[in-house]
């Protein structure tokens, strides 16, 4: 495992998904601990995921929302790419999800996710596009 990423010290894996993985690591100089999310090596050749991981960064960097992770960084480090964004400690949604099992989705308490709905679509606005989502 990685020990470093640019300025942030790597403490522990978090999980790993289709695209990469992520850690939880610090900022050496503030303190601050964060989340990295890292494009799988094996992707990283692949103009189109990279394209889209940059995107993904891009679009949530625009987002102010409160149940959307605030986007700190993007980095290029010897041909590898991370995301670097606030980390929230806590239960993960599939934590949630299996906990209530059989419950409805509701019982989950993962948040209303058509709520973040609004902010993702005008994030994902073209700069050029005349009309607002509202």
């Amino acid at each position: 495992m990685k020990t470093h990423v640019g300025p942030y010290r790597i403490e522990q894996m978090l999980g790993r998904g289709g695209m990469g993985v992520v850690y939880r690591g610090i900022h050496d100089h503030l303190g601050r601990q964060v989340a990295i999310k890292e494009l799988a090596p094996e992707l990283t050749q692949q103009p189109e995921f990279k394209d889209r991981f940059f995107a993904e960064a891009r679009t949530q960097a625009r987002l102010h929302h409160p149940n959307i992770v605030t986007v700190f960084d993007l980095l290029e480090e010897q041909g590898e790419f991370f995301i670097v964004m606030e980390y929230v400690a806590g239960r993960t949604c599939d934590e949630l999800l299996n906990e209530s099992a059989g419950r409805g989705w509701r019982a989950a308490r993962c948040g209303d996710p058509a709520r973040a709905l609004p902010p993702v679509a005008r994030a994902q606005r073209p700069v050029s596009s005349p009309k607002s989502v509202r």
